[in-house]
């Protein structure tokens, strides 16, 4: 492939999970680490293989590939994937441009299904603003809410005071800060000392019934290692946690002890015959093939009648028992998974969030 990058031989033949066929010439492509490293790699592919093969699709035509570059063109594919994007990656690379060689430009003719494949990679990048949202530290809070007169005092550096109902050490959101933009958005604060990790299997000293009044709240307490996204997992070990909510509205469903959740990036795909899962979507794939137990997280914008009036709430741990296939409203075929909750585990207190908890959490978007 490339005196810099290494290609392992593959040992499986039939599709591979992003729905290209897998051969045993395929391999796997390893790209470099490091940020200057790895847009180099990314900027030279670009042109070593799909530029090169763009410009030859329009003089020989779609079906003039070898058997040599499509398996070069199918692990540079697969190998995208695996790429965690940002801004600087991407204009450094101009990866972008070369995707849309494949899928947007009349001038090339890709055979399918890469221009699929290359579409829904890019697709992806996008629908996350190419990773400027990934690693800010920020949860959307919603609306700014202005500190009147009536808000509780704050420190003279402008943190809440220790004893604040809501944000000091006591508080159901210690630990957690507000940055005050065009929207109030909030953070885990850096020093916050009692952070604790959420890539564990099982309960990691969480009761079920556990409620937090933000999902910031709930990667603050090794529940779920998410700021915003559904599922928090290991490529290698599976997930470690879903977040059940209104996001896959009409594609999941929720029967309290069983519940069947779509992947991520459901319902960008177009592709009646390509499903090209994403990494969190692998993640479960992986807790199929384990099974590892998987903490489930209901959120307010889930089933009513299984889930919180408001806040997110922590209903046990469950097994994914099975994948499915099915089509979203774009035809395109993409993954979900049904869960079974594991039994002899306390039951679910839908009263939960309480009176007062619901009460405090009222109060969280006044700030400090």
């Amino acid at each position: 492939m490339d005196e810099q990058l290494t290609l392992e031989p593959a040992s499986t033949v039939g599709l591979g999970p992003d729905g290209m066929p897998v051969k045993t010439s395929d391999g796997v492509l390893t790209l470099s680490e490091g940020f200057e490293a790895l847009a180099s790699d990314l900027s030279r592919l670009r042109l070593e293989v799909l530029q090169r093969l763009a410009v030859q699709t329009r003089s020989k035509g779609r079906d003039s590939f070898s058997e040599s570059q499509h398996v070069r063109l199918r692990t540079f594919l697969r190998a995208l994937t695996g790429v965690r994007m940002t801004p600087a990656l991407r204009t450094a690379s101009k990866i972008d441009q070369g995707l849309k060689l494949v899928f947007g430009d009349p001038k090339f003719s890709f055979p399918e299904p890469y221009p699929n494949v290359a579409k829904t990679i890019y697709e992806g990048w996008e629908a996350s603003n190419w990773g400027a949202v990934e690693g800010s530290g920020e949860e959307d809070a919603g609306s700014t809410a202005a500190a009147g007169p009536s808000a509780p005092a704050r420190r003279e550096d402008g943190l809440p005071a220790p004893d604040h109902p809501i944000y000091g050490t006591g508080g159901i959101m210690r630990g957690v800060l507000i940055r005050h933009r065009q929207r109030q958005t909030y953070y885990l604060d850096p020093a916050f000392a009692d952070k604790i990790d959420a890539k564990v299997f099982g309960n990691n000293n969480l009761a079920v019934n556990a409620w937090w009044p933000r999902q910031i709240c709930a990667l603050r307490d090794g529940a779920h290692g998410a700021r915003i996204g559904g599922i928090a997992g290991n490529a290698d070990l599976g997930a470690y946690s879903i977040v059940v909510s209104s996001a896959y509205e009409g594609m999941d469903e929720d029967q309290g002890d069983w519940l069947i959740y779509s992947g991520s990036d459901s319902k960008t795909n177009k592709d009646p015959n390509v499903t090209f899962p994403s990494h969190a979507t692998q993640y479960l794939t992986r807790s199929l093939q384990t099974h590892r137990p998987v903490r489930v997280l209901r959120s307010s914008l889930g089933n009513r009648q299984y889930s919180p009036t408001s806040g997110i709430r922590y209903d046990g741990l469950y097994t994914v028992t099975r994948d499915i296939h099915a089509f979203n409203a774009a035809g395109g075929l993409y993954l979900k998974f049904r869960l079974d909750r594991q039994p002899n585990q306390a039951a679910v207190d839908h009263s939960i969030p309480t009176r007062a908890q619901r009460d405090q959490e009222s109060q969280v978007s006044e700030g400090y």
